[in-house]
């Protein structure tokens, strides 16, 4: 079913579901027997959005019966908690036997793409899939109640369908997959403002200074690819800050300030580029040259891929301040000049 495309034989079919489920008591029901808002919002969106097989759509009992597995899974989720259910059901016969992820998080940006590139390159087709937003009131133990809607929390629950385990441990390693996706996807989200800032920040220097042996067009055209990328052209996924060390006549070393990284890039040992560090721990030649030399920026492709929006290797950009010490960000542009909308 196409999103965004409602006809008059789907409210009819939305219609069945609702008064099956008022029937059979699925999902949240009030006193009086109707639906609780946030359930009936999450049936709509199951049955007027969601994407997969032609012959689900109809049958209102399939749909019911998928809304109410992952609304009960979603019964209970403490803040801030990233829940994940992976687990196979089986149908009338081994041709409806599948593999189901239910997962539950705060809504944020980039968690549909993420989610699905990472299926993708697991190689999982995908039978099913549904992401509802939906506005829950939880209390202290994360059990969801009915609540004002100033105590809501908006809630993205994403229901996949897709083919059945074909190896013993393969539940285990796809399950750890998407925790990491919904990891890097949250600290991207949650440190993208401080990340713009940063590269604000750099921006600003750079604008004020005068920089000895660089001429005057080199340093403009430096200044307007970094605003280019502030435009909301680049998904900011991690900063690092390095500082550098040079003792007497020692070869410069390179320090990280971990107080001052942001995103993907807070964990010390998250690998950024190979080819920066030699096997004894000395920069390489050609990173030592960048730094020795007068040029503000440099601009590289990771060694590693983004876990975050789309599988791709990660875009490297390393700003030089003057007071000895430089940063790096992480993420990807836009080739086509559109905004990424936050992350990558």
């Amino acid at each position: 079913m196409p999103e965004g495309f409602v006809t008059d034989v789907d409210t009819e079919i939305l219609e069945q579901v609702i008064s099956l489920a008022q029937k059979k008591k699925v999902g949240d029901i009030d006193e009086d027997g109707a639906l609780r808002p946030a359930f009936k919002s999450y049936l709509e969106q199951i049955v007027l959005y969601a994407t997969g097989e032609d012959r689900i759509w109809s049958e209102p009992q399939m749909l019911l019966s998928r809304a109410g597995a992952a609304w009960k899974n979603a019964k209970t989720r403490k803040a801030g908690q990233n829940k994940i259910s992976l687990r196979v059901e089986d149908g009338k016969d081994w041709t409806e036997r599948r593999m189901v992820l239910d997962i539950v998080t705060d809504d944020k940006p980039f968690l549909v793409d993420s989610i699905s590139a990472a299926l993708a390159d697991a190689g999982k087709p995908v039978s099913f899939f549904s992401n509802a937003v939906v506005a829950v009131s939880r209390n202290a133990s994360g059990g969801r109640e009915p609540g004002s809607s100033k105590s809501a929390v908006r809630e993205s629950m994403i229901h996949v369908e897709m083919d059945p385990p074909v190896a013993d441990n393969e539940i285990e390693i796809l399950k750890k997959e998407v925790e990491a996706v919904l990891n890097d996807v949250s600290i991207a989200v949650n440190d993208w403002e401080p990340m713009r800032a940063r590269l604000g920040a750099c921006i600003a220097q750079l604008e004020r200074s005068r920089l000895p042996g660089v001429k005057v067009d080199e340093q403009r055209e430096a200044v307007q690819f970094l605003k280019w990328l502030w435009d909301n052209r680049f998904a900011f996924l991690g900063v690092r800050h390095f500082d550098f060390v040079r003792d007497g006549d020692e070869d410069l070393q390179l320090e990280i300030d971990t107080e001052k990284d942001l995103g993907i890039l807070k964990t010390p040992d998250r690998s950024v580029l190979m080819s920066t560090f030699q096997p004894d721990g000395k920069l390489s030649p050609a990173v030592a040259a960048f730094f020795e030399s007068h040029e503000p920026i440099i601009i590289a492709k990771s060694s590693a891929k983004s876990l975050t929006h789309r599988r791709a290797y990660m875009d490297y950009v390393a700003v030089k301040s003057f007071a000895l010490d430089f940063a790096i960000m992480m993420g990807s542009w836009d080739s086509k000049n559109a905004a990424t909308a936050g992350e990558s």
